[in-house]
């Protein structure tokens, strides 16, 4: 097996349970990793056989723009995406990191890590 692993994709969205986050919204940072045989990939030389790291994050980016209440549905909707886009893929870890979440602690930063 093999590993690809996209760290740093950095997105505006909406998600959140409080009313003001569905107006305003926040920065979100997402890192995915995929896990499968890429032998046709590195035997062919070819992109089609591989998992392309610009359409995963270009899916990020689309999945995240659809609001959720919870980090932990938009990870998993990620998720989602990429095991039914890249069916031959073993796993998908994917990690949504919150950034300033409104809260009234001392707190630079949550996440959430969904793995299918």
């Amino acid at each position: 097996m093999n590993q690809i692993n996209i760290e740093g994709i950095k997105v505006y969205a909406y998600h959140g349970c409080i009313d003001e986050e569905a107006k305003v919204g926040g920065y979100f940072t997402i890192d995915v990793e995929v896990i499968g045989d890429f032998s046709k990939a590195i035997e062919t030389d070819d992109l089609k056989y591989a998992f392309d790291y610009v359409t995963v994050s270009r899916m990020v980016t689309i999945e995240m723009q659809h609001r959720c209440n919870l980090i932990e549905k938009a990870a998993q909707n990620i998720v989602d995406a990429i095991k039914r886009h890249y069916i031959h893929a073993k796993s998908v870890k994917v990690k949504v990191t919150k950034h300033r979440a409104p809260i009234e602690l001392d707190v630079e930063q949550v996440s959430v890590i969904v793995q299918g």
